[in-house]
């Protein structure tokens, strides 16, 4: 397995002590990174958050997406992304996507779909009140094969798991569907047996009672083209995302953006993403959920405009501000399907940032599923990124944290849609004032210096991937 070696004071916990307290002169001048690996970001952490604080103050006490507050955040972030150093040239692009919010579940007719490797299957029959609850959860579930025949038969009605899986099954003239014979079930979609019509909606039995296992239905073609990427690695989760579609659009829905800034130097073959969703809940400023990681990327963005350190670098840096976060990662939902091939195969990794102004110097697991357990199909070296996070706190003279992202992030999107390494940092749950009005400038103002910290070591873990990414990963961007 590939391991980090920081080229700065990193051997000893107590050298790196030492190292984090000399002033940058003093530190291997020789260093091009020095400027962004050894940077103070306490200040200008202090300064951006107050400005986000005062946008939600401007606005209805929030930043949530659909509502004034996010719009002004996208606006700071770009008067941020444009402001350049006196006599200077810029060392990043910078750009938007749009990206239209989820349709009104309440005032539109709702055809789920479900997108599989990029690519949307519509689904019909389930009701409003399983969407509802299933994207109240999460977006994601993964794929399974059901049993054959009537082993997917049964009564009466199992309860639904709302972590269970997506199983697809063949319709064999059952009168109901349980999970009885099946794994843990999120839902169920039937599809027709060979010879038969290819649609199943006037034959698919409903569940009889309001906790069952909810069935719908799916063309059969549409079925089998899924299940060959389930039996062409049967060792590998596959994975879906629910993607909710309005039959008509008759109502307006609100319209989002992703900011993206990277750098113009280096291999635009292996593109190592670092996000931070920027949005807030619709009760909160979101200072802490999730300003915070947006603040860490504006301070990591100005340091490195200012510098000469992007023209050193091996491949490319993409900082990323997602546009919606609460409304099930549509955002990175959106976009994911939007890019090309040739782009999406030039990710090299991802690193998340969220909500690191309170609480521990948490890690997420790389390498891990959904679920938890090991993914063993993420290629070489999928633990590179929290490798280097434990080894760049520790360099810092902290100790970390292993987080289980179970909750799911924007990460969730690179893990199971791309298959490509990842990783980040959290503070962990702010069971205080998650997503509530205590969430504002006072929530993490004594914990500027702990941000501080944590950006310095994402600056480390940057510097690292980006002039290693092609290889730790030689695999991801084969033509």
């Amino acid at each position: 397995m590939y391991k980090m070696k920081f080229t700065y004071c990193t051997s000893l916990l107590a050298i790196a002590q030492l190292c984090a307290a000399l002033p940058l002169d003093n530190q291997e001048s020789g260093d091009p990174f020095a400027a962004i690996t050894n940077a103070n970001y306490s200040s200008g952490l202090h300064r951006t958050l107050l400005q986000f604080d005062q946008i939600a103050s401007r606005n209805h006490g929030n930043r949530a997406f659909g509502y004034r507050g996010f719009d002004a955040s996208v606006q700071y972030v770009l008067s941020r992304l444009s402001a350049l150093p006196p006599n200077s040239q810029s060392r990043f692009r910078v750009w938007t996507e749009s990206f239209y919010g989820p349709p009104d579940i309440n005032k539109e007719t709702i055809i789920p779909t479900f997108v599989v490797n990029r690519r949307e299957y519509t689904v019909h029959g389930l009701t409003v009140p399983v969407i509802r609850s299933w994207t109240s959860r999460s977006v994601f579930a993964s794929v399974s094969k059901g049993p054959a025949g009537t082993k997917a038969c049964g009564a009466p009605n199992a309860p639904y798991d709302p972590n269970g899986a997506l199983i697809l099954v063949e319709h064999n003239k059952c009168t109901t569907y349980t999970n009885a014979n099946l794994p843990p079930a999120r839902a169920l979609l039937v599809y027709n047996r060979e010879g038969t019509a290819n649609w199943t909606e006037a034959t698919v039995p409903r569940p009889q009672q309001p906790n069952a296992v909810p069935v719908g239905y799916i063309n059969r073609l549409d079925a089998l083209e899924i299940l060959r990427q389930v039996d062409w690695a049967p060792q590998c989760t596959v994975w879906s995302y629910m993607k909710l579609q309005a039959k008509n659009n008759l109502h307006p829905r609100d319209i989002g953006y992703n900011i993206f800034a990277e750098t113009i130097d280096g291999n635009a073959d292996y593109v190592v993403v670092a996000g931070a969703h920027l949005d807030s809940s619709g009760g909160s400023a979101g200072i802490n959920d999730n300003a915070s990681g947006s603040a860490a990327l504006l301070e990591l963005f100005d340091t490195l405009q200012k510098s000469d350190a992007p023209s050193q670098f091996t491949n490319k840096i993409r900082f990323a501000w997602w546009g919606n976060h609460v409304d099930s990662w549509i955002s990175t939902v959106e976009w994911s399907q939007r890019l090309s091939d040739k782009d999406a195969r030039n990710i090299a990794a991802y690193i998340d940032l969220n909500k690191i102004g309170k609480g521990y110097y948490g890690i997420l697991k790389s390498g891990a599923t959904l679920s938890g357990e090991t993914d063993i199909c993420q290629g070489f070296s999928p633990t590179a990124v929290e490798d280097g996070f434990r080894e760049a706190y520790a360099s810092l003279g902290v100790t970390s944290t292993p987080v289980v992202d179970k909750a799911v992030s924007e990460d969730a999107v690179f893990r199971t849609v791309f298959r490509k390494p990842y990783g980040g940092i959290t503070g962990g749950p702010d069971y205080q004032c998650q997503d509530k009005e205590c969430d504002y400038f006072g929530n993490v103002a004594g914990n500027i210096d702990m941000m501080a910290l944590s950006t310095r070591a994402t600056a480390r873990v940057l510097v690292e991937l980006v002039n290693s990414a092609h290889r730790i990963w030689p695999w991801h961007a084969r033509k």
